[in-house]
Formats: C-alpha cells, sequence, structure tokens
C-alpha cells in the first residue's frame, strides 16, 4: 500500500512538473486580434491555441490556430484553420483555408483556393528557407517550390506538379498545357520549354536550363 502511495504521488508530482513547464513556455491565445483575452504567462511569445474572432496574429505558435483570418508572423509548427492564412518560417505547417500563404517553411501541407508562397524567404539568422516537401492542393497554387503541387493551375512552381495549366514550373510536370523553366520533364497535350532542344512539343518535352559561363 506505500509503495503505492508514493508512486501515485510521484505521478502527480511529475504531471505538476510538465504542466508548469508547459504553461511557461506557451500561451493560449483569445479571441481578440492580437492582444488575447486570456495569455498564460503574459510576456510568452509562443503560444499552444489561438482563436481569432475576425483577425489575429502572434509571433510563434506550436499548436492550433482557428479564426477568420490567421497569421503567425515568425514561426509555425502547427496547423492553421480559416479564411485566410499566413505563417512565416517552420518546421512543419497545416494549412486549410480559402488562401494560405507561406513565406519559407520545411515541410507543409496546405489545401485551400490559393495557395501562395513556399521559396526565396528568409529565416532569423538570414538563411534562406525553402519549402522542402509536403503536398499542396489548390485550384490556384503559385510560387510554390519543393513537394507535390496538384491543382487547376500550377504557376511558377517545382516539383512534382499535376494540374490542367502548368506554367513556368520545373521538375515532373503532368497536365494539359505545360511551360516549362529550368530542368523539366512534362507530360501533356501541349508541352513548351523556355529552354531546351525543342521549344514545343506533343505529348511529352524536356526542358533544361542552360549552363552559363
Amino acid at each position: 500500500m506505500k509503495t503505492n502511495s508514493s508512486q501515485n504521488f510521484l505521478s502527480q508530482i511529475c504531471i505538476w512538473i510538465g504542466c508548469y513547464f508547459v504553461l511557461s513556455s506557451c500561451a493560449i491565445g483569445g479571441i481578440e486580434g492580437n492582444k488575447p483575452l486570456v495569455k498564460i504567462p503574459k510576456n510568452s511569445n509562443m503560444e499552444v491555441l489561438r482563436i481569432n474572432l475576425i483577425y489575429g496574429e502572434t509571433d510563434n505558435l506550436f499548436g492550433l490556430n482557428i479564426g477568420l483570418s490567421n497569421e503567425v508572423r515568425h514561426d509555425l509548427t502547427g496547423i492553421q484553420i480559416g479564411i485566410l492564412n499566413r505563417a512565416k518560417n517552420g518546421p512543419f505547417s497545416i494549412q486549410v483555408g480559402l488562401y494560405n500563404q507561406l513565406d519559407g517553411v520545411g515541410y507543409a501541407i496546405r489545401t485551400g483556393l490559393i495557395n501562395y508562397g513556399g521559396k526565396n524567404s528568409m529565416y532569423h539568422q538570414n538563411i534562406p528557407i525553402y519549402l522542402l516537401g509536403g503536398v499542396t492542393l489548390g485550384a490556384i497554387n503559385l510560387d510554390s517550390e519543393g513537394g507535390a503541387n496538384v491543382g487547376i493551375a500550377n504557376l511558377f512552381v517545382s516539383g512534382f506538379n499535376v494540374g490542367f495549366l502548368n506554367v513556368l514550373t520545373s521538375g515532373f510536370t503532368i497536365g494539359l498545357i505545360n511551360h516549362g523553366f529550368g530542368n523539366t520533364f512534362s507530360l501533356g497535350i501541349i508541352n513548351y520549354c523556355e529552354f531546351g532542344p525543342l521549344y514545343v512539343m506533343i505529348l511529352a518535352n524536356y526542358c533544361y536550363y542552360p549552363d552559363r559561363e
């Protein structure tokens, strides 16, 4: 009996210590824009939950962000759900909304009407961060580098690209009309290359960016 009581006591201590460390390094956002109703502790710049009534922004989010318009200014590791979602750097992000924007991230899953961004962004130490992988699903995907891009139109994207119209893409592209830029293998009805041995081909074409000395 004493052994069980000691184990229960130690378990409770571990739970309280774990809760302390979680609450001391994270914050819980409210529904009042960038000034949440509830924030624990007040001086934390990391949040694990933020619910925005109309618009909300935070510096860092490690968890869930829900609202009409959501913005994470620095690091997003978690999920954004809303009509408008925007986030900057982070190792892994999920965005679900009508418009999703990522300004540099490691791996991401995005689904929406318009998905924008994923390359040519800068991290804290001025190191370029690109979309290394993931899946982007949308009607229009813009400026997304890395992973798979699936949509009606893919514009300025690279990776594995599937769409009816693919413009200025690189990687492996499947669609009705494809416009390749850089190293690209295209399958479609009309395949146009910005650079390559043959500018226009039916069914398939290979584009490559020439070396310039």
